[in-house]
């Protein structure tokens, strides 16, 4: 794989001595260089799963087609085989497409096989390896995807066999890197089919093949891993010890990797790391408790990567943090847990790794995410209580705060409260569904008084405690958002303004009450105001890193679609759920009306997550967001994918941030009352604690309800 990934790059770094423009009129040999040159970039887009890079490549490759046909100089032959690639480029689109479009897997197929097709007729030879048996190669990963492993197998046998072939005549040798793929993907085949014996012959066979490729041969070994688990959640015989020390041998060798080489990276070229390194990540929880003090040290790693994959300003953690070392942090009456969602048995399962000031961490079981979001409070389930907006949603919201039926025992059950006890002090990273509940709000009352405090991880243990006594705010609101602002041109997100395109945002009415009154509570010198025309994408792109407070009140909107998760055969280098969750400022509405707007060239007023990771918000040690559902995202097995962790990545401290929709009342009380206690010297998480206490207890009894006062939360305050 790795030779051939080579290759297409090699290809695409060569210059193309003719364009799409004169397709029609160039000599044979440069049209047939042109057009090999496309197909060879739409294959290396389809590698990295970049499915508007392959759309690009069809879109050039039928254009030049077109062109060639209307002068009369496209040869039947050449006619047939682009037309082919054409087919299974469309198909691999499609492939990636699914992740976003269900009807997408029925025209991989179609496409697929339409490509097949010709390349029977044209190219009736099986010795074209890259013609009839790398179709029969992709059919088996769409088959795969699909979980029709049957199928996905019958299509790999064929591809194996013409490769096998090829190797008998000596046109390969047993080393080239398809013919070794094709086989790793036979194993996990048979082993999704029930067959792990013949599974793991095969994988050790492989493993022998690779012991010169690093990188291979650590591959090898997770999917070994992963067989033998696969095993041993069939009724077999599967050797949890033997799937541990491959897992252990993967990981040493990917985090030795990443010390070596993360920081020297671009954006692009981490998140395509951390995306290869993601499906060890999930596989590696099936052992659960086998060795919790393992996936531990996994987790601190996977988030160590995860929260600076687009950092602009480079590497702001060291990679390398062990439990022992965020032990040696922890005060006696203080514990921290790592939630973590993971799939087994075919379902999503979710546990937490608790670890204390003396002992090795525990892992404990927790509800499956099917069964939480699932669970009936009246006639609804929680997940339809949580997902409604508007304040027709609230009293669903209070039901789940405050059920007596006990849908807190989800979250906190009898064996983690065993094990948390008798700490004082809880720090916890979530992970699923505990992204999307407040569950620090939900702590039994039995078991207090205890203070719960939420983290992006439990290495932030390892950072040093942040005062923000008289330091300078950024206060940006009452935006206007159908003002016409000229905004200069650079580094927009396309796809943020396609996904919100035909969406219009309303003025906030009491935005400018809440921003003023904030300043007059904090009535400090250096503190900006931007409002109306002023509050632009481009102002706060260029002040933003230049306060150690911002205060952003405005309009948060998600709309991500589900995030691409890959599988064993091929995994997912890319997302696009970043540039599907966004705040609104100046001038969007009239960027979103605009038909000719061209976002290649002007800001839109849509400031996305995939732009905020870009900034550099290293000073910034605290970010209140006093907007809509601004702390929601995709929940997949990477932690949340929104604008937390934009300002992460970014290096933003810590965040408050909304769960759903506040009234502007309580929003504006809340944020004064924060600032009020904040201008005192008093530290972010007391002063949270106590706005919302004390809001809480002197609120109506009408307004003293967990949709008022649950809906902020605070992320990555150590004290």
């Amino acid at each position: 794989m790795m030779k051939r990934l080579w290759f297409l790059l090699c290809c695409m770094a060569a210059t193309v001595c003719v364009t799409a423009q004169n397709a029609g009129t160039c000599s044979d040999d440069d049209f047939r260089y042109l057009m090999n040159n496309l197909v060879t970039k739409g294959n290396h887009f389809y590698e990295l799963s970049d499915r508007r890079g392959v759309m690009q490549m069809l879109d050039s490759i039928n254009s030049c087609i077109q062109q060639r046909s209307q002068h009369g100089n496209l040869s039947e032959m050449d006619s047939l085989e682009y037309r082919a690639d054409w087919y299974k480029l469309s198909g691999s689109y499609h492939y990636e497409n699914s992740y976003y479009d269900s009807t997408s897997h029925v025209k991989a197929h179609e496409c697929y096989q339409e490509a097949l097709k010709i390349y029977k007729q044209a190219f009736s030879s099986e010795t074209d390896l890259q013609k009839v048996p790398m179709i029969h190669r992709e059919l088996a990963l769409l088959c795969y995807k699909e979980k029709n492993y049957p199928e996905a197998y019958r299509y790999t046998k064929l591809a194996y066999d013409a490769f096998e072939q090829a190797v008998l005549r000596q046109d390969i040798d047993e080393d080239d890197a398809d013919y070794l793929m094709i086989q790793t993907q036979l194993a996990m085949c048979l082993a999704r089919m029930g067959n792990t014996k013949e599974a793991l012959v095969l994988m050790e066979r492989l493993q022998n093949r690779y012991k010169d490729n690093e990188e291979q041969y650590a591959e090898a070994l997770r999917k070994k891993a992963k067989i033998l688990m696969l095993q041993e959640e069939e009724g077999g015989t599967g050797n949890r010890s033997v799937a541990l020390d491959c897992y252990k041998q993967f990981f040493a060798s990917k985090k030795q990797d990443a010390l070596a080489h993360f920081m020297g990276m671009n954006s692009a070229q981490r998140e395509q790391y951390w995306m290869r390194v993601r499906p060890f990540v999930v596989d590696c929880y099936r052992l659960e408790d086998a060795d919790a003090g393992f996936l531990y040290d996994v987790t601190l790693f996977a988030k160590g990567l995860l929260l600076q994959l687009d950092s602009a300003g480079g590497m702001r953690q060291p990679i390398h943090a062990t439990w022992q070392m965020v032990q040696e942090k922890l005060q006696p009456d203080a514990c921290a847990i790592e939630f973590v969602q993971y799939e087994k048995y075919g379902q999503q399962q979710m546990g937490a790794l608790v670890l204390k000031k003396t002992g090795e961490p525990v892992f404990v079981k927790m509800a499956s995410p099917d069964s939480v979001w699932k669970y009936k409070i009246g006639d609804d389930t929680v997940e339809e209580r949580l997902s409604g907006t508007g304040r027709s949603s609230f009293k669903a919201i209070n039901r789940v705060y405050n059920d007596s039926l006990g849908f807190w025992q989800k979250i906190w059950n009898n064996e983690l409260l065993s094990v948390i006890e008798p700490v004082k002090k809880v720090y916890f990273a979530p992970d699923g569904y505990v992204h999307r509940i407040a569950i620090e709000y939900m702590f039994p009352k039995a078991y207090l008084p205890k203070r719960l405090l939420r983290l992006s991880s439990t290495r932030r243990l390892l950072e040093p405690v942040v005062s923000l006594t008289a330091q300078s705010a950024l206060v940006i609101g009452d935006v206007r958002y159908d003002d016409k602002t000229p905004q200069k041109a650079g580094d927009n997100d396309a796809l943020a303004y396609k996904t919100m395109s035909g969406i219009a945002f309303p003025e906030i009415s009491d935005s400018r009450k809440e921003l003023d009154s904030i300043l007059f509570v904090r009535h400090h010198p250096s503190d900006l105001l931007l409002t109306a025309d002023e509050a632009t994408e481009n102002e706060l792109r260029d002040q933003c890193g230049k306060y150690s407070i911002v205060h952003l009140s405005t309009h948060g909107k998600l709309l991500a679609k589900d995030i691409p998760y890959g599988t064993d055969l091929k995994t997912c280098l890319t997302d696009e759920s970043l540039s599907e969750n966004i705040v609104a400022l100046a001038g969007v509405n009239v960027a979103l009306r605009d038909e000719h707007f061209n976002p290649d060239q002007t800001h839109d007023g849509l400031l996305s997550a995939k732009e905020m990771a870009s900034l550099d918000m290293s000073n910034t040690q605290l970010v209140v967001l006093a907007c809509c559902e601004t702390g929601l995202g995709q929940i997949t097995a990477d932690g949340v994918y929104g604008i937390q962790r934009g300002l992460k990545n970014a290096g933003a401290g810590m965040i408050v941030m909304s769960l759903w929709e506040a009234t502007s009342d309580t929003t504006t009380s809340f944020m004064i009352a924060f600032h009020r206690k904040l201008k005192e010297g008093m530290a972010v998480g007391e002063a949270f604690w106590q706005t919302r206490d004390a809001m809480w207890q002197s609120s109506d009894e009408s307004e003293q309800e967990p949709c008022y006062w649950n809906v902020f939360i605070l992320i990555d305050a150590l004290e």
